[in-house]
């Protein structure tokens, strides 16, 4: 194996957090080369773990609009099923817990996106504020 293969390798596996030791026997050198490699291609393995790190992020991105998505379409049938029930038939509690819990759910997984624009970082700031555009800001980026 070239040394610029091993090399690229070895920056692919210590941005995956394993050990010299480990490295060494799959790359077959010594750990003193491995080392003095990860003086060398410092910014190369913190570019690459900043790229998995950002992969994860948008897996996470995806998987919780998707919760998002899911958990609005819930709500937004129990309203429904609200306004066109005669409510002297059903137990008006029972449809008013299950918008509750849903929207609590809602807010809690939208409360976890912070947007950052040029000038502001802000989070969201619960389900009304959303229907008319508002979010709290939380500090302004220098």
């Amino acid at each position: 194996m070239k040394d610029s293969e091993a090399k690229f390798k070895f920056i692919q596996r210590r941005a995956q957090g394993e050990s010299y030791d480990s490295i060494a026997r799959e790359l077959n050198k010594s750990k003193s080369t491995l080392i003095k490699w990860s003086i060398e291609l410092q910014s190369e393995i913190k570019n690459m773990e900043f790229e998995q790190y950002q992969s994860l992020v948008e897996q996470f991105k995806f998987t919780q609009r998707a919760k998002i998505e899911f958990l609005a379409e819930i709500v937004n049938k129990a309203r429904e099923a609200l306004k066109s029930k005669d409510l002297a038939q059903i137990p008006l509690k029972d449809l008013i817990l299950v918008i509750e819990k849903y929207e609590n759910s809602l807010n809690n997984e939208l409360s976890q996106i912070i947007y950052r624009t040029g000038e502001y970082e802000c989070v969201y700031d619960g389900i009304e504020n959303e229907l008319n555009g508002r979010y709290e800001v939380t500090k302004k980026l220098v």
